[in-house]
């Protein structure tokens, strides 16, 4: 093979990654994950990393103790937060293709 061919093809291979890298990057700026709770009571807003962002309590949230309430606002949160690390795992799949699936796993907090 001549040497500028293989050069020319690598360049090609850097520059892919490079695309693929910077689109995975504008993906991951706009992850976020909301869930609300079955009964309406919360709606937890996570960030990449578990980082609470927003929490609303909503109508419902009256009619429960403070004991519920704090079960339901970990619980939501909780679930948003796994939302977010399958987020993150769709937004790098295309640039770590089957591993996406195990960083989803780490990302969400629970790696296998």
């Amino acid at each position: 093979m001549d040497a500028q061919v293989w050069l020319d093809g690598y360049q090609r291979r850097i520059d892919e990654a490079g695309r693929r890298a910077r689109e995975v990057q504008e993906r991951l700026g706009a992850v976020e994950a909301s869930v609300t709770s079955p009964d309406g009571a919360v709606t937890a807003t996570v960030v990449p990393g578990g980082v609470l962002r927003d929490l609303v309590l909503h109508e419902a949230a009256e009619r429960l103790s403070r004991i519920q309430l704090a079960e339901t606002i970990t619980e939501t949160a909780a679930a948003a937060h796994a939302a977010a690390g399958r987020a993150v795992a769709d937004a790098v799949a295309p640039l770590l293709g089957p591993e996406a699936t195990s960083f989803a796993a780490f990302a969400a907090g629970n790696p296998r």
